[in-house]
């Protein structure tokens, strides 16, 4: 599995980096955040994040996530 990180905010980018690490996840950092993103695309990223969302709490609490809050999290 590949996490692309589309953030150009470093905390994201930091919060998201330490949760694929310690997922053993492999990931790259994508800094466009101009680009525009398909509904289907954002449907398929939003099954694909569900599928985490337990184990990822310890994670987004350091970086103050709000579900509905992050530009990330909506694309």
């Amino acid at each position: 599995m590949l996490l692309v990180i589309e953030s150009p905010n470093p905390d994201i980018i930091h919060a998201l980096s330490e949760v694929a690490k310690a997922l053993n996840v492999e990931f790259k950092i994508e800094l466009g955040g101009d680009a525009v993103v398909t509904k289907q695309e954002r449907q398929r990223r939003v099954r694909t994040i569900r599928k985490f969302r337990g184990s990822l709490k310890k994670y987004v609490k350091k970086a103050d996530y709000e579900p509905n809050k992050q530009d990330w999290y909506l694309q």
